[in-house]
Parts: structure tokens; sequence; C-alpha cells
């Protein structure tokens, strides 16, 4: 389970922030209105990302973020959250700070921020507690960004995994070239070459890894094709956690390659 430290002497911020990413994204949340409060926090539940307000009255925030970064580096990612200017950015950042967010913020613009920094997290925890070969290698192809990031973001929730990414079918083919995936997760509309056309050039070069179509509820009848020339599953969008997580938990547990994340 992923968790969220939120630290600010606002109240109401708090309980705003912990209420979106617990109801809306399903995280555990832990708030701290006096940051003298944070430290034994994070030492107790090893939160993957902080929130952190910058102007508060017992400590100033950056004070916090020197001891965490201090303490944790980046197996620990901070987002300052702030009205400050451009001289205390300027010192966050020198002190290790991993992104901004400015007040009034934007809950998509920090629900994206917040995912691309649990991604990153998740990657630097694993980097020594895995090793290499022993986990599944999986592969996003899709032009929209968005969906890379949702697909990605859903694998890293759910089981421990390599994940590569491409934009684009001719990308995706090299990777492909080079390694051997347990899986591919493949938009079936993109320009230059979609998805079919995809399929079909890797089966020149390798037997085709089992891939699962990702395309939108108009193009039921496509994603049956994309099964008849060799997807073994598809997913429709938009992708809701749930469904995508049984599927992949059936899917994996047939190659004996399911690593199911704790709590």
């Amino acid at each position: 389970m992923i968790k969220i430290l939120i630290v600010d002497d606002d109240k109401v911020i708090c309980k705003h922030l912990a209420k979106f990413f617990s109801d809306k994204l399903g995280h555990k949340c832990f708030t701290v209105t006096n940051p003298l409060e944070a430290l034994p926090l994070i030492e107790k539940e090893a939160p993957h990302v902080v929130l952190l307000d910058v102007f508060m009255d017992q400590m100033n925030g950056l004070e916090v973020l020197k001891q965490i970064k201090a303490k944790y580096g980046n197996s620990i990612k901070v987002i300052m959250i702030t009205v400050a200017g451009e001289e205390s950015q300027n010192q966050a950042r020198t002190l290790g700070a991993d992104d901004f967010i400015r007040k009034p913020f934007d809950e998509m613009y920090l629900r994206d921020v917040v995912m691309e920094k649990i991604q990153e997290v998740l990657g630097y925890r694993r980097k020594d507690a895995i090793s290499p070969g022993k986990i599944p290698a999986i592969l996003v192809v899709d032009d929209e960004v968005e969906t890379v990031r949702e697909i990605s973001y859903f694998l890293n929730r759910v089981i421990e995994c390599q994940v590569d990414t491409a934009e684009n079918g001719n990308k995706a083919l090299a990777l492909i070239e080079k390694k051997d995936y347990d899986l591919v997760f493949l938009d079936i509309k993109m320009p230059g070459m979609s998805g079919l056309e995809l399929m079909k050039k890797i089966k020149t070069v390798k037997p085709l890894p089992d891939i699962i179509m990702v395309t939108g509820y108009s193009d039921a009848d496509v994603a049956q094709t994309a099964r008849d020339q060799g997807a073994i599953d598809y997913i429709p969008k938009p992708i809701y956690l749930e469904n995508f997580k049984r599927k992949l938990k059936s899917l994996l547990e047939k190659k004996g390659k399911y690593f199911e994340k704790g709590s």
C-alpha cells in the first residue's frame, strides 16, 4: 500500500488532501499539523511521499526537508506545497526537494506529480531489495502519455515488476527485439504503426509475447480481431484498478511470476 504523509499547519488543507488521496486513489494517508511530529511518524511509517508545507509556525518546512533528506535520501520523495517565491524554492532544491506545488493547487496536477514521484520511489526501493531477472518484465506501449503513466502506476501498486515504456510501434519493436517481456500492454490505435501492425512485425522476428491490447469501448470489434491475431486479452479504457488487478493477477499466476505487494 502506498503511504503519503501530509505536513501542513493548516488543518483544512491536511483534511482535504488526505481525503483526496485516500478516497479517490486508495492510498493510506497520515496528516501532521505540527512539523515537530513529522520525523517520528516518518520513522514509524516509512511513507513513500511527503507533501510538505514551507511556512509553518513550529518549524520551517525547509528544516524538516533537510532532516528527511539527510536521513532517508531518495527513498522518500518530498514535494513542497507552498506559496513561497523563487528564493525559497531554490533553497529547497539545494536541500533535495523533489518537486513543488504552488498554492492554490490544481488537484489533477497534484495527482500527476505525486503519481510520478511514487513510481520513482518504488523503483528506488526495489533497486536494492529485489534481484533483477526474478520479477516480471513488462512493456507498456501507448502514444498517450496519461495512459502510459496510469498503467505504469497501477503496475507499481499491484506487483513487483520491471516496467519499460514506448510511445510508438517502432520504439516498442526495437525493445522487444532486444528483450523478452513477460507481458506487453499494447494500444490498438497509434499514429505511424497501429498495435495490430506491430503484432505482425513482431512475429517476423520472434515468437509473440503475451500481449494485452488496450482499447476504447468503441474498439471492441477491433480488440477481438487482435485476440484472433494472437493477443491474449484486452482491457477497455478507462482503466479501473480492481479490474486491472484481477486480470493481471490471473495472467501472471499462470506464468508463475505473480508477486503481490505487501501492505
